[in-house]
């Protein structure tokens, strides 16, 4: 089993530290809905492609972990009113489960 970074498994308090009650609701339907695909990681952090509006273009998704344990997340959608979109926090809950 390929293991990676713990400091990528958040809680649902953290995600609500990172985004809003809405995009975290987005977020988890997403991952539900099994639109997070091509899920990687290593020491580093993880990269996946996540299916938005338009199955034929997928966001890619980049999250690292900074040297204090934060983590440095981004997206390719347009998304850039709170630090994480719905795509990134679908990516969090795959690499979590």
């Amino acid at each position: 089993m390929k293991t990676g970074p713990a400091a990528l498994l958040v809680d649902t308090d953290r995600l609500a530290e990172m985004a809003t009650e809405r995009v975290v609701a987005r977020g988890v339907r997403y991952f539900l809905e099994d639109r997070v695909f091509e899920l990687d990681w290593d020491e580093d952090g993880l990269q996946a492609r996540v299916e938005g509006s338009d199955p034929d273009h997928p966001y890619e998704v980049s999250i690292t972990v900074c040297d204090d344990g934060e983590l440095d997340a981004c997206c390719t959608c347009p998304f850039d009113w709170e630090p994480v979109c719905k795509h990134m926090v679908a990516a969090l809950l795959a690499y979590a489960a």
